[in-house]
């Protein structure tokens, strides 16, 4: 993570750092003045209000500067290709609508950041292909339901046609226990209940296909 991050308004230089480098045990960013800045050194011998106004302008732009430097964080996951696949399972709902929200205010604002904001642009088009994998997984999932009680709503005929056709033994270790039919190409993945795309295999030899 970038731990030193300088930002201008009004002419003055901002150092944001992060606190956990320098203090163990704190948590997140600090602020600091450039005191070599002559706009700062004239200010505070003039007492005027220019160094005060440039700090209020500051913590009003304060959201979007947490927002970089969260995204700046994210760096180690991007690169090291862990973003897309994990991100998603690490944090909440609430934390993900967080993440969001910053992510969008990022992109809509002036800061000059532009790593931070590819970061944020990445993370937004990550969760709208997690969302549609999600709803891909649901859909299939409801499918696969649907098939299973279609097929079990037909498994008596079924099997006694796989006997007529088979006989009832494994048809890899030729036992006659604890038989099972089995889906060569498995519903899940679209197999039909078809008698070719059917075998008896005993449930032990069924567990060690499912493995493999």
């Amino acid at each position: 993570m970038r731990t030193n991050i300088k930002y201008t308004i009004n002419g003055i230089d901002f150092r944001i750092a992060d606190l956990n480098p320098l203090f163990p045990g704190s948590n997140g960013p600090f602020l600091c003045l450039d005191l070599n800045c002559q706009l700062i050194e004239k200010s505070l011998f003039q007492n005027d209000d220019l160094v005060t106004g440039t700090i209020v302008n500051f913590y009003e732009s304060k959201e979007e500067i947490t927002a970089m430097l969260f995204f700046s964080s994210f760096e180690h996951y991007v690169l090291q290709g862990h973003f897309v696949e994990n991100i998603f399972h690490f944090y909440s709902e609430e934390e993900i609508k967080d993440m969001l929200d910053k992510a969008s205010l990022l992109l809509s604002s002036e800061i000059d950041c532009p790593y931070e904001k590819n970061v944020a642009a990445e993370f937004i088009a990550a969760h709208k292909l997690h969302k549609i994998k999600k709803i891909q997984q649901k859909v299939k999932k409801n499918l696969t339901g649907k098939r299973r009680k279609e097929f079990n709503s037909k498994r008596n005929q079924i099997l006694l046609k796989l006997i007529e056709k088979y006989g009832y033994s494994c048809t890899k270790c030729e036992s006659i226990d604890d038989i099972t039919i089995d889906h060569i190409i498995p519903i899940s993945k679209g197999g039909s209940d078809d008698q070719d795309n059917l075998q008896f295999l005993c449930r032990k030899c069924n567990s060690s296909k499912g493995d493999s």
